[in-house]
């Protein structure tokens, strides 16, 4: 089977009893250089819109694996340092409960009635213990070059002793 073309029929001609008809045939015509070019252009755009989705899928995922990995380690710098302040503070609160004032302080208030923040006994301990504090948390901040140090102590009952950042119990 050859190639074939559209015609158009443009007549119909009658010669001796023979009837034909006059044809105008068209074909499209294109040259070699475009049977090449086009299927060419069309398989590079083809290949550039799929290599252009893959490199982006790429890239996508490395960018989320990094800032995956980022928030991991920001995450367990946190971690680090919140435990880090934590021993710290442990360590201060053991250092500050073994102090004799503080001992002292506590025999005092326990003689009186922790319950009651009235109590002039728990308040005469709570008043001792403030005024023997103030050079230690006064050298601290000194010394270490941080922020004031705000040292809490509670009774076994957990009601509040004594705010030692404070110049009264409440304010």
């Amino acid at each position: 089977m050859g190639h074939q073309c559209p015609l158009h029929i443009i007549d119909t001609v009658e010669v001796e009893g023979y009837r034909g008809d006059i044809v105008f045939e068209t074909r499209a015509t294109m040259s070699i250089r475009y049977k090449f070019l086009i299927p060419a252009v069309v398989g590079l755009l083809t290949l550039g819109v799929v290599t252009a989705a893959l490199a982006s899928t790429i890239f996508s995922d490395a960018l989320s694996r990094e800032a995956r990995r980022s928030h991991e380690a920001q995450i367990d710098a946190i971690g680090l340092e919140t435990d880090l302040v934590a021993r710290r503070s442990v360590e201060l609160a053991s250092v500050l409960a073994g102090l004799p004032a503080v001992r002292e302080a506590y025999e005092k208030a326990s003689q009186g009635n922790i319950d009651d923040e009235d109590d002039p006994q728990v308040q005469a301990a709570r008043e001792a213990l403030r005024r023997d504090l103030r050079e230690v948390v006064s050298r601290f901040n000194r010394d270490s070059g941080r922020h004031a140090l705000r040292v809490h102590f509670h009774f076994p009952n957990a009601r509040s002793f004594l705010r030692a950042w404070r110049t009264k119990q409440t304010q």
